[in-house]
Formats: C-alpha cells, structure tokens, sequence
C-alpha cells in the first residue's frame, strides 16, 4: 500500500521537483507503534520518491514534504502539536496528523 501524502496542497502549488525542504515520514515499527522521521534539505522530487519506494515495501504509513518557505527543519523538530482535526490536512503544523480528533506528533 502506497504511503498516504498528507502534504497541504496548498502549501506546493507553486513547488517544483528540485525545491529543498524537509520530508516527514511517520514509519511503523515492528511492535506497531510509529515513528516520525525527519529529513532536512532534500528536495520535493526526492521526497516523493523516498515515499514511493518505503511504501512499497509497506513500512510508511504517511508523510509531508514542508518547504524551506514555509519552515525549516529545526523550527519543525522543535514545534509542538495540539488543537482538534477532523482529517490530517486540518493540522496547521505540518509536523503534526490527526489522531482521534487532536492534532498530535506520534501515536
């Protein structure tokens, strides 16, 4: 199963493949719980692909591609998640998905 991008379209509608950002994958683990990892400086293409190929091989639940615009990868790592969500796209900290109606980091 493909990795479900949870990028906001609006934050790319103007992004090329070879603009730099950060990518953030939420990965499942062995035990079932998740990770969140986060790549600085790599470009949206790469990110893409990234994605494409974990998912295939079914360790990636989601990810995001956040450009350098918009936030860097220290200000992302650092940020904290909260408020209510009814879908991913609603959590305005691109750091942050939906769980059971909160906006929050990693299960």
């Amino acid at each position: 199963m493909p990795a479900d991008d949870i990028t906001r379209p609006d934050t790319v509608e103007n992004a090329h493949e070879d603009d730099r950002g950060t990518g953030i994958y939420w990965f499942i683990v062995p035990s079932g719980d998740e990770e969140q990892i986060f790549i600085p400086d790599i470009t949206r293409g790469k990110a893409n692909d990234i994605a494409r190929q974990s998912g295939s091989l079914g360790n990636v639940d989601a990810y995001r591609w956040v450009p350098e615009s918009i936030r860097d990868a220290a200000n992302l790592i650092q940020s904290k998640c909260g408020g209510r969500c009814n879908a991913n796209i609603d959590c305005v900290n691109p750091a942050c998905r939906c769980y059971s109606g909160r906006c929050q980091r990693k299960r």
